[in-house]
């Protein structure tokens, strides 16, 4: 797959967009995968976000990362903002009705592309965020239509209260949620009550548009407990949420890629299970299957109970 580089036209964020116009498998599925804390040196360059466009990019599907734009101390609210933007470059194909500029391989330099029709237009979106992009992610989820799904890898639950100048709650409870937020007025109420927002509260909204939700830590993850995230997942929908805590492993993963990697792919297989051939989700869905078969009477730690006890473990 060819990667450009592709800015913004809003937000001027940089972005890596890999896809593939002539091997194109029709599924219309594209991946949007967010960055950690750029003050503690995250950025789109980072290994865990390249493994996971790497993993997605080997079945043909388009993915996008990208580096956020404007302060990293702040409510985050712009953030979500860019991430929507990111959304629309996908859906709407903007970055092939524009020269870009190719990042690597042997076709390194500048191409004119075009929107390659609506058989190669993306209809749905994933998103996928790490640290401090995992939250945002999961608030941008709630105003995202064509989202299908979001995958949350070591939230920072223990320090979201200083991380997004106490719009940590908010954030987590838009994700909870899923209440597309129509209007600039209900965004900024919900924003003016980041500080008081109660993750246990009973939801006022209409929540027929959750979404399935994947939430990933280590065990020894340097700003989250076990506790506080299994206090968390808890209060999430347990038909469309699951919640994994791999063994032997803190925030940064190193060494663990694959474990994230396996995780998705189990998630996605499992999931997904009840979606058509043809369907874009169910498609990916098989062919992660023919890749590397998964047992449905595998254990994987407590096994069946996890959908129940909405958590896991895996060493």
């Amino acid at each position: 797959m060819q990667e450009i580089e592709y800015i913004f036209p809003i937000s001027n964020c940089v972005s890596k967009i890999a896809y593939d116009d002539h091997n194109y498998n029709g599924q219309g599925l594209g991946v949007i995968v967010t960055h950690p804390w750029a003050l503690l040196g995250g950025s789109m360059e980072n290994n865990i976000v390249v493994a996971i466009c790497a993993y997605f990019q080997q079945f043909d599907i388009t993915t996008l990362r990208f580096n956020f734009q404007g302060p990293s101390i702040g409510t985050g609210y712009p953030q979500v903002a860019q991430i929507q933007e990111a959304a629309n470059v996908l859906l709407q194909g903007t970055f092939r009705q524009s020269t870009a500029t190719i990042t690597g391989g042997e076709e390194a330099g500048t191409v004119a592309a075009d929107d390659g029709g609506d058989a190669k237009r993306i209809h749905r979106i994933l998103l996928i965020g790490y640290s401090y992009g995992s939250i945002l992610c999961a608030s941008a989820s709630s105003r995202i239509t064509a989202c299908i799904g979001c995958i949350w890898i070591a939230p920072p639950f223990g320090v979201r209260h200083l991380l997004y100048l106490w719009s940590g709650n908010a954030h987590i409870t838009d994700a909870i949620t899923q209440t597309k937020l129509l209007n600039t007025t209900q965004h900024n109420a919900r924003t003016e009550h980041a500080a008081t927002a109660d993750l246990s509260s009973e939801a006022e909204e209409d929540t027929t548009d959750a979404i399935p939700q994947l939430l990933i830590l280590g065990d020894h993850d340097n700003f989250t407990s076990v506790i506080t995230f299994r206090d968390i997942v808890a209060t999430m929908d347990d038909t469309t949420t699951t919640g994994i805590v791999l063994g032997n492993t803190d925030h940064f993963f190193r060494n663990k890629e694959h474990s994230i990697l396996t995780a998705i792919g189990d998630w996605i297989v499992d999931e997904f299970s009840n979606c058509s051939d043809g369907d874009v989700i169910g498609a990916l869905r098989n062919i992660i299957g023919q890749v590397r078969p998964i047992d449905p009477t595998e254990q994987n730690g407590t096994g069946s109970d996890r959908r129940a006890t909405n958590l896991s473990y895996t060493s």
